[in-house]
């Protein structure tokens, strides 16, 4: 039986996730984690990141485009990009109503 990840240990797998997507191509001083802006639920988290140079600038030009959060689940370590058509609760919604749909 797996153990339940902690923030932290989940935070690590998403970056790892983000440095190792080769369609995106970044690399760890291009882009960094928003913890102010982490979900917390039950089942895991959702983590956003933004570029470096944005969050030091603040200048829109600086922002990344298309950069979709990553849920994680804390039991069962799934990662999932979601998207950047819907807002985030939207893929939130769908995430948890696969989960109940799992339950059963």
């Amino acid at each position: 039986m797996s153990s339940i990840l902690s923030k932290k240990a989940c935070k690590s797998l998403i970056e790892t996730e983000i440095y190792t997507d080769m369609s995106k191509n970044y690399n760890r001083e291009e882009v960094q984690i928003l913890d102010d802006a982490t979900i917390g639920k039950e089942w895991g988290y959702i983590f956003f990141y933004q570029s470096i140079k944005y969050i030091k600038s603040g200048d829109f030009r600086d922002m990344l485009a298309g950069n979709a959060p990553y849920i994680i689940n804390k039991h069962n370590r799934e990662i999932i990009v979601t998207g950047t058509t819907h807002d985030v609760d939207f893929y939130i919604d769908e995430y948890e109503k696969n989960l109940e749909a799992d339950l059963f």
